[in-house]
C-alpha cells in the first residue's frame, strides 16, 4: 500500500509540475454520479488517488524529506475539487456555479532545531486554480513567507514576514489586509500583499521582559482599478509580567499610520493616525482553559487635523479542552481600519470565530471540525456620521482523514452569507463543498 502511494504521490507531482502528458482513466461510475461537464473530467481526473503507475519502492522520508545537518527541504502537494455555487458573489437571482480543480506545490525550508539557538522556516506556495465553465476566471497565485528567530541570553528577535501575490476574482468578504476589507468587482484582480513584523524581547527579571514591535503590511491592487492601495506602519511597546505560575499579565501601547493611494484619477486622501494602549493576561487559566484576553482603547485623527471617534479595541483569544478529543476555542476581536472602496471612511469592527474539533476512532485518525465566524464592519465618514454597515458570517464543517503521517484527505462544507447597507453593494450567498488531499509532512 506504500509503494502504491509513492507511485501515486511522485506521479501526481510530475503531473503539476511537468503539466505534460497526464491522462488516467476514471472510472465510469464516478463520472455517472457526478454529471460534470465533458470538457471540466480531464480535471477532477487529477485526483492523486486515481492513480498509481509509475515509481519504485521508497521509503516516505527519503522522497518527503531532505536533511543536511540543521537543514531540512520537505516538497508537499495539495489537490482539491470543488464547487462553487455563486462564483461571482452576485445575487441568487444571477449566479452562476462551477468545478473548480485546485493544485498547489509548494516547498518548507526548516534552518536549526530546537537545541540551536536560531531558527528559520521559509515556505513557498504556488496554487493553479482551474474553472471548469468559467475559464476565463483561471488564475495562479503565489505566497511567500519566512518566519526566524534568535535567542540570547536575555535578548531575543523574531521576525514573520510574508508576500503573496493573487490575481483571482476580487469579492465577497474575504480579508484582504490586517484589518479586512469587502469589495465585489466580479472580475479577476492583481494585488500584491505584503506583512512584515519585527520583535524584540529583553528579560530584565526571571519574571518581567519588555519587547519592542514593528509592523508593517500593505495591499497593492492593478493600476485603473476603483479601489485605494494601502498600508499600515505601526510601532509597539510593551511589557509582561508573570503574576501567577501559569499566567503573566501584559500591557502595550502603540502608534501608527494608516495611507491610502487611490489606483484611478483623484486627490490623495489624509493619512489615518491611531494610537492607543491596552492591558491583558495570557496563559494557562485553568487545567482546560488556556489564551490570552487584552482589551484597551484607541484614538484616532485623519492627517488632515479631522477627529474620528475612539474606539475600545479588543483582543481575546481561548481554548478549552473539553475531553481528550474534544476542543473548542473562541475568538473575539474589535479593530480600526479605513475603507479600500473610499479612503474618507474608516470603520470599527468586530470578529466571532468559533471552532469545535473532535478526534475520531480509536486510533484517532479521523477529525471533525465545526466552525462559525460572524463578522459586522460600522463605517463613519470623515464628518464623524454614520456611514453604512457590512456584515458578514459563515458556518461549515470539514472531516479529515490522516491516512499516513504524510498523506490525508479531507471533505469539507461552508455556507457564507454577505450583506451591507450601502449604497451599490452586491449582497450575496455562497455554498462550497471541497474534497483534498495532502502530500507531505
Amino acid at each position: 500500500m506504500v509503494q502504491q502511494a509513492l507511485a501515486a504521490i511522485s506521479f501526481f507531482f510530475r503531473a503539476a509540475l511537468g503539466r505534460a502528458g497526464y491522462r488516467q482513466p476514471m472510472p465510469r461510475q464516478f463520472l455517472r454520479n457526478f454529471p460534470i461537464p465533458r470538457r471540466g473530467r480531464r480535471i477532477v481526473l487529477t485526483l492523486p488517488w486515481i492513480s498509481a503507475s509509475l515509481l519504485a519502492a521508497a521509503q516516505p522520508e527519503q522522497l518527503l524529506v531532505y536533511s543536511a545537518g540543521p537543514l531540512r527541504l520537505r516538497p508537499q502537494l495539495a489537490n482539491a475539487i470543488s464547487f462553487d455555487d455563486n462564483v461571482l458573489y452576485r445575487p441568487s437571482t444571477q449566479a452562476k456555479s462551477d468545478f473548480i480543480h485546485t493544485i498547489s506545490p509548494g516547498l518548507e525550508i526548516e534552518l536549526g532545531t530546537p537545541e540551536t539557538r536560531y531558527q528559520a522556516l521559509f515556505d513557498y506556495d504556488f496554487l493553479n486554480y482551474t474553472y471548469t465553465s468559467l475559464s476565463a476566471l483561471n488564475h495562479q497565485d503565489h505566497s511567500l513567507s519566512l518566519k526566524a528567530s534568535l535567542q540570547g541570553d536575555r535578548i531575543a528577535a523574531s521576525l514573520v514576514s510574508a508576500a503573496s501575490r493573487y490575481t483571482g476574482i476580487l469579492g465577497g468578504g474575504s480579508i484582504l489586509n490586517e484589518v479586512g476589507s469587502f469589495s465585489n468587482l466580479g472580475a479577476n484582480v492583481n494585488r500584491w500583499v505584503f506583512r512584515d513584523e519585527l520583535r524584540l524581547g529583553y528579560v530584565v527579571t526571571e519574571k518581567l521582559q519588555t519587547h519592542a514591535l514593528g509592523h508593517f503590511d500593505s495591499i497593492d491592487y492593478a493600476e485603473n482599478l476603483p479601489l485605494y492601495d494601502q498600508n499600515t506602519l505601526r510601532g509597539s511597546l510593551g511589557a509582561s509580567y508573570q503574576a501567577f505560575s501559569k499566567v503573566s499579565l501584559f500591557s502595550e501601547a502603540y502608534y501608527g499610520q494608516v495611507s491610502s493611494t487611490p489606483n484611478f484619477e483623484t486627490a490623495k486622501p489624509p493619512h489615518l493616525k491611531q494610537g492607543g494602549a491596552f492591558l491583558g493576561a495570557k496563559g494557562e487559566f485553568t487545567p482546560r482553559i488556556q489564551g490570552s484576553v487584552q482589551m484597551g482603547y484607541e484614538i484616532r485623527e485623519f492627517g488632515d487635523g479631522t477627529d474620528v471617534p475612539g474606539v475600545p479595541v479588543v483582543l481575546a483569544s481561548l481554548s478549552y479542552q473539553m475531553t481528550e478529543k474534544r476542543t473548542a476555542s473562541l475568538s473575539y476581536t474589535r479593530s480600526t481600519g479605513v475603507s479600500v472602496e473610499n479612503a474618507n471612511t474608516s470603520f470599527a469592527s468586530d470578529t466571532i470565530l468559533f471552532d469545535l474539533s473532535q478526534k475520531l476512532g480509536v486510533r484517532e485518525k479521523w477529525t471533525g471540525n465545526l466552525t462559525a465566524q460572524y463578522r459586522m464592519d460600522n463605517r463613519e465618514n470623515r464628518a464623524g456620521s454614520a456611514d453604512g454597515e457590512d456584515s458578514y458570517y459563515s458556518i461549515g464543517f470539514r472531516l479529515s482523514y490522516q491516512i499516513q503521517l504524510w498523506l490525508s484527505t479531507a471533505l469539507a462544507y461552508v455556507h457564507e452569507s454577505y450583506s451591507s447597507s450601502v449604497q451599490g453593494t452586491v449582497d450575496y450567498q455562497v455554498n462550497r463543498v471541497t474534497l483534498s488531499v495532502s502530500v507531505g509532512y
